[in-house]
């Protein structure tokens, strides 16, 4: 996440939206918001969290392709999809979504990915910067 943060030149605080990793596994989970807290400091409180594998499942390499198109699709959309069945969220100062989409006025959004074998990754989407060729 830092990474992609230097690589967009932009300050954490700049982010609005954040697809996690998110598989809903204890371990994973929470390790997940610790590095979340630890890049977005103060800030994590702010984001509004949600994961698409609460929809979609996960489709292993796939995964990071279709939460790259949800992430696009909320960012242009003005909303932000629910997490299905989260209920008690592993870090309840956190903005985890509900069960209800919330909307979302966000400029940029960032989707991480995290693979079998280390091979993590995290994007960062600009509002606008990906709408079928119109901007």
């Amino acid at each position: 996440m830092q990474a992609a943060l230097s690589a967009a030149e932009i300050p954490p605080e700049q982010i609005g939206y954040l697809n996690a990793h998110g598989t809903g596994t204890p371990a994973g989970d929470r390790i997940e918001c610790l590095a979340i807290r630890s890049v977005f400091q103060e800030h994590a409180r702010e984001l509004l969290v949600n994961s698409t594998k609460a929809l979609t499942g996960h489709c292993f390499s796939a995964s990071a392709v279709i939460e790259l198109v949800a992430c696009i699709l909320q960012l242009n959309g003005g909303f932000a999809h629910p997490n299905r069945n989260l209920e008690n969220p592993i870090d309840p100062e956190m903005h985890f979504l509900g069960s209800q989409a919330e909307a979302i006025t966000a400029e940029y959004g960032l989707s991480n990915s995290f693979g079998f074998g280390g091979i993590n990754s995290s994007i960062i989407i600009r509002k606008g910067s990906v709408d079928g060729g119109r901007n």
